[in-house]
């Protein structure tokens, strides 16, 4: 199934009883926000599980190592897609951050050259999320990104520096 079918498999019934309220009262607003809080775990371990899905595939099918820029960035693109649809920041953190700062050779380009173009991008983020097809609450993830990603590189330049 689907991750968006099962959401919208979720949310039915709660729409349905929206619907059909015209004046709620307190007891019928108990009844919705109970049916909710159901709707949000089953919403939540359905996320959770697509995030354990994902990782298991990057697990199998390490990102970047094409040796070529261009694919690089395509699966910097993918990380940020698959970790904003599953709402979870540690699919980004493990394969977009911690795996190429443990293993630079993987990309193409060094990270400072990956970090520039996503900052660029940040800073013309209306037209490119159009071009891209980004979701505006995507924004989040490109710029978490971006700030681990500049970490990672001034740890390193500064570990380098160290006697």
């Amino acid at each position: 199934m689907r991750l968006k079918e099962a959401l919208e498999r979720h949310l039915a019934p709660v729409k349905e009883n929206l619907r059909k309220m015209n004046n709620p009262d307190k007891h019928s607003l108990r009844e919705i926000r109970d049916e909710l809080t159901n709707v949000v775990i089953d919403v939540a371990e359905t996320l959770r599980l697509y995030s354990e899905k994902f990782d298991k595939y990057y697990e199998k099918h390490k990102p970047f190592s094409h040796g070529n820029e261009e694919k690089d960035i395509e699966d910097f693109m993918s990380l940020v897609r698959d970790s904003f649809i599953t709402g979870n920041y540690s699919l980004l953190k493990r394969w977009a951050v911690d795996y190429p700062a443990r293993n630079p050779a993987v990309l193409k380009q060094p990270l400072s050259y990956y970090v520039k173009n996503f900052q660029d991008d940040l800073e013309d983020w209306v037209s490119v999320a159009a071009e891209e097809g980004w979701h505006p609450e995507s924004k989040a993830y490109w710029e978490y990104l971006v700030a681990e990603l500049s970490a990672k590189m001034s740890q390193s330049t500064v570990a380098d520096f160290v006697p």
